[in-house]
């Protein structure tokens, strides 16, 4: 049987309402992590039109540019608990991965052709996977033990935001063409976040009883960490195609698109918000019905597209399951990892960053065979796939209490 961990958690970080500390609070600090890594993950998503006719390469191969950071960072995340964090500790480690993102994203701007722009996505990748595996540890260790959720739900929104005030802010840079975007939002945002994490005091190195390897002999954690990457490979699938959805289905500008996905992202937020209040009720339960529901709507977004109104609405629709599944998945991963947080989220982070290089493959290849309808049977079934690998956690824990 799995029990939440309940350790004493970090007192200096607590969150009361009167406390007062030259820096900014876990919540603050860790949503503008994830807001910077999603920026500089959705940056491709309106530019990648643009970017492909520039560099003279189709839409589907600019599309990989996000395989190769996706690959990189999904090695780079397990290394991050494995490794790293276990001798500089999760302030350094999450500070200098927000420093280097803030380079990379310098030099993609720069890149003068396709194959230099994928070279930096390796340098993109593994500040990614440093910055996000970290941070969303640090949710659990800079937080109480009975706060650690609420930071998570918090720190979380910092992806849903990018899309919401990011992406019409990348589609005002896009006026000035795909490089003017990478230099303003995934720049800024990267030097904000490692502003406020290097603000905090210095930590030491993460502690942790065993690794990975040792967290997946658990057979439920295994089979979470599988789920994790299949409900992850479409979504993030869906991230790096939506835009280029917009603009070949409907001839509108990179600009446009920028502001219909940021109208739809809007979605994200009451999905979080209400997961939050019930997700100590049957999680892997919830984590089915969720991923269940997602199967449907990414289809629906996919093959359904009389006009982008409907296409923003269906997507806002898709936005609101996905935002109650990312915070499901990564609460009970929490759970599940309880004796090794860090390696747990280490291995979240390997699962979304691999799920990007596996969506961006298979929405390629899809697109490229079949166009969208090809695109729409790719991600569903991935997501159906998610389903059944929860359905049978629910089998498998139907007995046992997990919060």
């Amino acid at each position: 049987m799995l029990a939440f961990h309940r350790g004493r958690g970090n007192r200096a970080d607590t969150e009361t309402p009167g406390a007062r500390s030259p820096q900014a609070s876990p919540s603050v600090a860790l949503f503008w992590c994830l807001f910077a890594g999603q920026a500089s993950v959705l940056v491709l998503s309106p530019t990648l039109v643009p970017l492909a006719r520039e560099l003279g390469v189709s839409v589907s191969t600019a599309g990989q540019l996000r395989t190769i950071s996706g690959v990189v960072a999904g090695v780079c995340a397990l290394a991050a608990v494995n490794w790293v964090a276990k001798r500089v500790g999760l302030r350094q480690l999450v500070g200098a991965a927000a420093l280097v993102l803030a380079v990379g994203s310098v030099l993609a701007a720069l890149a003068p052709n396709y194959l230099l722009l994928a070279l930096d996505q390796v340098l993109i990748g593994a500040a990614l996977a440093f910055l996000i595996s970290g941070a969303t540890a640090a949710a659990g260790e800079w937080a109480p033990a009975d706060d650690h959720t609420r930071v998570l739900s918090r720190a979380l929104l910092g992806q849903p935001a990018a899309w919401v005030l990011g992406l019409p802010l990348i589609g005002l840079a896009l006026q000035g063409g795909w490089r003017v975007a990478w230099l303003t939002v995934p720049v800024l945002a990267a030097l904000l976040a490692a502003t406020l994490v290097l603000a905090r005091p210095k930590d030491a190195p993460t502690p942790t009883v065993g690794g990975v390897r040792s967290m997946l002999t658990n057979p439920v954690a295994a089979g979470w960490a599988v789920a994790e990457l299949l409900a992850f490979s479409a979504w993030a699938g869906v991230l790096v195609y939506s835009g280029a959805l917009f603009i070949e289905s409907y001839a509108v500008s990179p600009a446009i698109a920028s502001l219909l996905l940021a109208v739809a992202a809007a979605g994200y937020f009451p999905g979080n918000l209400l997961v939050k209040r019930i997700v100590s009720r049957r999680p892997v339960r919830l984590l089915l019905v969720l991923s269940l529901a997602m199967t449907i709507s990414v289809a629906a977004f996919c093959l359904i597209r009389p006009g982008p109104i409907v296409s923003t609405v269906l997507l806002a629709v898709l936005a609101f399951f996905a935002g109650g599944r990312t915070l499901a998945g990564g609460a009970f991963g929490l759970v599940v990892g309880s004796g090794n947080r860090a390696a747990a989220m280490g291995v979240r982070a390997a699962a979304q960053q691999f799920g990007y290089f596996l969506g961006s493959v298979v929405g390629g290849l899809a697109l490229a065979v079949a166009g969208y309808p090809g695109v729409a049977a790719g991600f569903a079934g991935l997501m159906l796939l998610a389903a059944a690998v929860y359905a049978r956690l629910a089998l498998q824990t139907r007995r046992e209490r997990y919060w």
